[in-house]
């Protein structure tokens, strides 16, 4: 009921907090998984009861892959692109497509991001900022959608995929959220961590 009742643009927001909040988890999960080389077990109760048993890849895994697709549909409605290895604009949408540009504060509709202002917020170097928001749309296309012989060919990926997941919703922020006077989702993720 509650659904049904809200608009077309509280219901894009909504789904825009969510990819935020998974976008949050994607860095969360690359974090915990960088404290081991291998893969430590887990065992994961409910309601007391021992359900699943395994390693942390069966937790941070699908995190990760989920992040990955959900930071690549935030950099797509801020209107970036892979323009053949370079972060481009996306210069037409289809019809269905949401974009940033379909919103509007007291000065008009927002506009896509530049790929150069994109950049530029960085405090590194612009070309690991653009090899990182590369790899986002790199590794969601060829990684995800495809196989291929692994997700993350490179060492490098990792790294460069932790400073995308803490970059694009940093764009957010100050592209769409903050034009439109939105407070941030609150996307902060707690564990409890015990030491052995």
């Amino acid at each position: 009921m509650e659904q049904a009742q809200m608009t077309d643009e509280q219901k894009i927001k909504r789904l825009l907090d969510h990819r935020m909040q998974s976008v949050a988890t994607l860095n969360w999960a690359l974090e915990l998984r960088s404290h081991w080389k291998e893969a430590p077990s887990i065992a994961v109760y409910i309601d007391g009861k021992l359900m699943i048993e395994g390693n942390l890849n069966a937790v941070t895994n699908p995190m990760i892959e989920v992040g990955l697709v959900h930071c690549r549909a935030l950099l797509e409605f801020l209107g970036l692109c892979d323009e053949k290895g370079s972060l481009g604009q996306i210069k037409k949408r289809r019809g269905s497509d949401v974009g940033v540009e379909g919103f509007r504060n007291a000065d008009g509709p927002l506009k896509k991001v530049d790929p150069e202002v994109a950049l530029s917020r960085y405090e590194g170097e612009r070309s690991e900022a653009e090899r990182a928001l590369v790899q986002i749309l790199h590794v969601t296309n060829k990684g995800l959608a495809h196989n291929t012989m692994s997700l993350i060919e490179d060492p490098e990926d990792s790294r460069l995929i932790e400073i995308a997941s803490r970059g694009v919703p940093a764009l957010m922020i100050s592209y769409f959220y903050t034009p439109l006077g939105l407070p941030k989702p609150d996307s902060r993720i707690t564990t409890r961590r015990r030491e052995p």
